[in-house]
């Protein structure tokens, strides 16, 4: 995959590819010489990672000429220690991935016209992260976003599928996107992704935390541990280990906007909902306790708390992949992920003085989370 994206022009992802090979067996032939030789040509952001790389490369093969003569090249450019001088540091492994080379100037996308919700004009530059991109409510919210001309950082755990939202973002939209494959359950994965961005992509103005799950549907009694411990790392864990590393961004600027996805199950709780309820009624309470502790550094926070929504995973994380379980929406018109989008979209999109503290939605034909009329769509 790597060597395809480097033939293709796609440098960032090839470098993403080959530092997974330097992670699971860093003695793998040749790959320092070509990701430094690649970098040092190629990603003008990553000059002292190309340097690290070129070093590594040389203690390979201390003769190689192409490698020394790019090394030197570094080193007359500035910014980079000389050949002679060990490396400090050891290479990222955990650097986003675009189709385009980065450069210091930031890549203009025009706002796409005639769209069904009336917002404040566009600002070009402006860049949205949104967790959990690759299925749901994500992957909508991230393509409404995308042809409204805003510059994309997506995350999620499956690469393929963010792969493919990058491309096709890029081809229909002109979007400039930003690839970030990790799973927010993970601290580690979650600082090492967020601490590394390229300088163009630091200034983060919108955070959807969207990513998150249900786990089963039992009793008190009968729950699985392993369900309670994926709903809580996920849902609140997650959400404050990616909040925690914008937000000190958002407040040096004295900018920003956090949208939680919360839930209906964060207002009223429902029979073998427990822990996910818990889960979500903690995204309440933290989306209130957030605003609370920026107001005063102008940061917007926000939350959209929608009901029974499809064209999602949701049904199938519960019932753990049985689809005839999952099939929950049959007898009724839920919402739509796209309808959730446009609701995280239309708050996003309020003038600045304007916060839309909490939206909640429902389906016509759900008037709670247990009282839905199942007389058929």
């Amino acid at each position: 995959m790597g060597d395809m994206a480097a033939e293709r022009g796609d440098y960032l992802f090839a470098k993403y590819c080959w530092d997974r090979v330097v992670e699971v067996e860093p003695n793998f032939p040749n790959i320092y010489r070509k990701l430094g030789l690649m970098t040092a040509e190629h990603l003008r952001d990553y000059r002292e990672t190309a340097a690290i790389y070129l070093h590594k490369a040389l203690e390979t093969n201390a003769h190689d000429a192409e490698v020394r003569a790019a090394l030197a090249q570094l080193v007359e450019g500035g910014g980079t220690k000389p050949a002679n001088e060990p490396a400090a540091q050891t290479p990222e492994t955990n650097e986003p991935t675009t189709n385009q080379p980065t450069t210091n100037q930031p890549i203009t996308n025009q706002p796409i016209t005639n769209q069904p919700i009336t917002s404040q004009p566009i600002t070009n530059n402006q860049l949205v992260l949104i967790t959990g991109a690759t299925s749901g409510i994500g992957r909508a919210t991230a393509e409404i976003f995308a042809r409204n001309g805003y510059r994309l950082i997506l995350t999620g755990r499956r690469v393929e599928r963010l792969v493919e939202l990058k491309n096709r973002f890029e081809a229909e939209f002109g979007t400039e996107v930003l690839l970030l494959p990790f799973d927010v359950r993970d601290p580690g994965a979650v600082e090492a992704a967020l601490a590394n961005l390229p300088e163009s992509f630091q200034n983060i103005d919108i955070l959807v935390n969207n990513a998150g799950l249900a786990k089963g549907l039992a009793p008190i009694h009968e729950g699985q541990l392993e369900h309670w411990e994926t709903m809580i790392d996920t849902n609140v864990k997650g959400l404050l280990y990616v909040t925690r590393l914008v937000t000190p961004g958002m407040v040096r600027r004295k900018s920003g906007h956090i949208i939680n996805v919360g839930s209906s199950a964060g207002k009223e709780a429902y029979p073998n909902g427990n822990v996910y309820c818990a889960t979500k009624f903690a995204v309440d309470a933290l989306t209130k306790s957030m605003r609370f502790d920026l107001h005063a550094h102008n940061i917007r926070v926000s939350q959209v708390s929608p009901g029974h929504v499809e064209e999602t995973e949701f049904a199938l994380n519960r019932f753990d992949g049985d689809a005839d379980r999952a099939k929950i929406y049959n007898d009724f018109q839920p919402l739509k992920s796209s309808d959730v989008a446009e609701a995280i979209y239309f708050m996003a999109t309020r003038p600045p003085h304007v916060n839309i503290q909490d939206l909640q939605l429902f389906a016509t034909q759900q008037a709670s989370s247990m009282v839905i009329d199942r007389s058929g769509r």
